[in-house]
């Protein structure tokens, strides 16, 4: 599971196979009545569930560790491997399935998926941050611009390292504005020391 993407139907049935063994059957070799759905068994205790791990999710959490090594470890043999194979003239973050792609890649980038819905951008001085294309508002995946938006985020940042309100206001909806504001510019210093 923590290299192969198993199919959904195979963990289903794992499912069915654990839920079977956790119920029983009856004298007649039928299963016992299940009176909880195997989804609220899989919620954590403190939830009322029981803790059972869904297959699915536990499988797609695997494969997203193995993206997070391939991202945060490119000196590794296998990310070497990859990133010639898979993404030669671009970032892992921005690869795609490519042609003929191997069962292994194609795992990788279904965790690479759920990897790219929890990482953020950090600013750092904001030139290389894109205000359309890099996720930096902790918050939203996809912003609502009020008005054109300029490319970079350093347009967004005065020369004392503060945020342009006014810029920003322009920009963007009063919401989306308190969430860029709530972003600290500590740690935007420390990336520039």
């Amino acid at each position: 599971m923590a290299c192969f993407r198993l199919p959904t139907a195979t963990c289903h049935s794992l499912e069915s196979i654990m839920a079977n063994f956790w119920w029983g059957f009856n004298d007649n070799n039928r299963p016992k009545t299940h009176w909880q759905s195997w989804q609220k068994l899989c919620r954590s205790k403190k939830d009322g569930g029981l803790g059972f791990l869904s297959l699915v999710h536990f499988n797609l959490a695997l494969l997203a560790k193995q993206a997070w090594r391939v991202l945060k470890q490119p000196n590794l043999i296998v990310s070497k491997i990859l990133a010639v194979r898979y993404y030669p003239n671009s970032s892992f973050l921005n690869s795609s399935l490519g042609h003929s792609p191997s069962f292994v890649w194609r795992s990788i980038c279904w965790g690479k998926e759920l990897l790219h819905k929890g990482l953020i951008t950090k600013i750092g001085n904001g030139h290389n941050t894109s205000t359309t294309l890099d996720y930096w508002i902790p918050s939203f995946r996809q912003v609502v611009h009020l008005s054109s938006v300029p490319d970079t985020v350093a347009t967004f940042i005065t020369s004392t390292m503060t945020w342009d309100i006014p810029s920003l206001r322009r920009c963007y909806p009063p919401h989306v504005v308190e969430e860029i504001l709530s972003i600290p510019f500590l740690s935007i210093l420390l990336m520039m020391s």
